[in-house]
């Protein structure tokens, strides 16, 4: 494990000008401060959010806070459990910007009572069908998220960083009582991360999770807070800072990295190796070595692939002129 100071979180930001960076749930919250911290060094924020008026608020905050160094923004409405809003946003900055080189998957929401698996009414009531609400965002959301941001992030040939950066939560490195849904949701996300590494890498694209405790933010539920009277919290900037760290840093052995922010201190980074033990670390072994003869073997079938597509037409040619040359070769010299 490894202690991040604050003044280590932008340490790698000289690059982030005219970089765009796409952000679902920017509307408000962690969201809204990363979009600001990125824009701070001159990145274009593309925001993607249910919440359209306060999504036009971060937008101005953002030429705000950047505006005068080249930082600019699109906001558009999008439900990321809905595959077809997710599709359009990513189109829309694509089409704006001409490149997207960071994504951040950041809308997110809290536990629901109709997914905890508090006993009400007694042992002998009837179990009710729990809300899979919290998943559906949380986890399927970032999953659509992550899709469509490989296949933008692969369109750039270029040597330049890329991330997808994931927002968890430390109930995805443990338990949260009575909220289940939530950090089941967040476990799932930190697992998901660490599986997508070697795949990524291929591609020339970062991944990591960012994991804090609880940050005072309009997701906090009033009886949420009052259980957690008197104790610290997260401060937001930190986790904006943990993000822009993340997405920013160019050593390879990170991604994959687990950014824990149990408190209101320092930022610990849990690289996906130091859980490489065991018979899990061979198996790991194995696998990347496959992953790379699957990578080799689609990279070559995407240059003959396009080999043909550039000879095709000459083939059509080809196959006309063939009978012909036949038929005189057969009239000149077998059957004079």
């Amino acid at each position: 494990m490894t202690t991040i100071t604050d003044e280590e979180l932008f340490t790698n930001t000289e690059g982030l000008k005219g970089k765009v960076v796409l952000i679902t749930g920017g509307g408000k919250g962690v969201g809204q401060a990363v979009a600001v911290a990125f824009a701070r060094y001159g990145a274009k924020i593309i925001i993607g959010d249910l919440d359209v008026p306060s999504s036009k608020h971060t937008m101005r905050e953002v030429l705000r806070a950047g505006g005068h160094i080249g930082a600019d923004a699109l906001v558009k409405e999008c439900n990321v459990t809905i595959w077809d809003d997710q599709v359009a946003l990513f189109a829309a900055g694509y089409q704006k910007f001409g490149r997207i080189d960071y994504v951040v998957a950041s809308a997110g929401i809290g536990g629901s009572p109709d997914g905890s698996f508090v006993v009400k009414g007694g042992k002998n009531a009837p179990p009710a069908k729990p809300s899979l609400a919290v998943l559906d965002v949380n986890l399927t959301g970032s999953i659509y998220t992550a899709r469509l941001a490989q296949y933008y992030l692969m369109k750039d040939k270029s040597s330049e960083p890329k991330a997808i950066i994931f927002m968890g939560s430390m109930a995805g490195l443990n338990g949260l009582p009575h909220g289940e849904m939530y950090s089941a949701s967040k476990h799932a996300l930190v697992g998901f991360t660490r599986s997508l590494r070697d795949e990524m890498k291929l591609w020339g694209v970062r991944v990591a999770v960012v994991c804090p405790w609880f940050i005072d933010t309009s997701i906090l539920e009033t009886p949420t807070r009052v259980m957690l009277a008197g104790l610290p919290m997260t401060p937001l900037s930190r986790v904006a800072g943990a993000v822009v760290h993340a997405a920013t840093d160019p050593d390879w052995e990170t991604s994959g990295a687990s950014y824990a922010l149990p408190d209101d201190g320092s930022i610990i980074r849990i690289d996906r190796k130091e859980l490489a033990v065991g018979i899990y670390k061979i198996l790991h072994e194995r696998l990347n070595s496959v992953s790379k003869i699957q990578f080799n073997v689609a990279y070559y079938q995407g240059i003959f692939g396009d080999l043909f597509l550039l000879v095709a037409p000459y083939l059509n040619v080809v196959a006309f002129l063939i009978p012909l040359v036949a038929y005189y070769y057969l009239q000149k010299y077998v059957f004079k």
